[in-house]
């Protein structure tokens, strides 16, 4: 870890068993950007996989388990956007004996080209459960299966029910 300690990207030490053991200070002050630095402390030792959402879980699973195999590092190109900005990120994962050493570098970060659609009325419900892309974070709409809107206010509410799917471009991408 200490060749990326002081760097600006996140990165983070994993276990063998995937575990949080380490963190640096980009991994902090991204963590801190995005409300989640009081959440960094209750994942220590415990799978960072069970924080990715079920449709991407077996993907980084393999993905973990070919880098520690075959002792060759892997990356990864992945959305994480949040309501006002699109932002695209380049993942490195290095092997360290059994354990993983993850780097998240910031490749964009814009405004969303996307048109954002309001939450009305619960018109993204679906016998009361909205289903995000767990990649995009785009909603699925209802009246169609293949449509999925950009409704940013979904991003930050916590009184909606919510599950995780891959919109069509996402799942082309994860599994071509």
């Amino acid at each position: 870890m200490a060749d990326v300690a002081d760097s600006d990207d996140s990165a983070y030490l994993l276990s063998k068993d995937d575990e949080l053991l380490e963190v640096n200070a980009g991994y902090m002050r991204f963590a801190s950007e995005n409300g989640g630095a009081e959440s960094t402390s209750s994942w220590r030792n415990r799978s960072v996989i069970l924080a990715i959402a079920e449709p991407l879980r077996g993907f980084y699973v393999t993905a973990f388990a070919r880098v520690r195999d075959t002792g060759t590092p892997w990356e990864h190109e992945y959305e994480c956007n949040s309501p006002a900005r699109l932002r695209t990120f380049h993942m490195n994962v290095y092997p360290s004996g059994t354990d993983l050493v993850v780097v998240h570098a910031l490749r964009f970060d814009g405004p969303h080209t996307w048109p954002a659609c309001a939450p009305e009325d619960g018109r993204y419900m679906h016998q009361g459960v909205i289903t995000m892309c767990a990649n995009c974070r785009r909603v699925r709409n209802p009246s169609g299966r293949k449509r999925w809107d950009w409704v940013p206010a979904y991003l930050t509410c916590s009184s909606v029910a919510m599950s995780h799917g891959l919109c069509e471009p996402c799942a082309r991408f994860y599994w071509p």
